[in-house]
């Protein structure tokens, strides 16, 4: 299967809603938002598009299966 295996990640969902739970009521609903939302543009900039850039050179094809999960979040969620 080509879907991610929640089991290996669940420390890191753990992780992360421990994250959510200290910080989501330190900010009003709309400025902790932007916070994730800054966030999630850092961690694509600064993570995802190296990674993606090294499979591009190296042959790999991550792209279509990000573009599939996406696709799978927009209608299942």
């Amino acid at each position: 299967s080509r879907g991610i295996n929640l089991g290996v990640l669940s420390d890191a969902f753990v992780g992360l809603d421990k994250v959510v739970e200290r910080w989501h009521g330190t900010r009003d609903p709309d400025e902790f938002g932007y916070l994730c939302a800054a966030a999630l543009s850092l961690l694509v900039r600064c993570v995802l598009a190296p990674i993606l850039d090294v499979a591009d050179t190296a042959g790999i094809d991550l792209r279509t299966g990000l573009r599939e999960a996406a696709d799978n979040a927009r209608n299942t969620l």
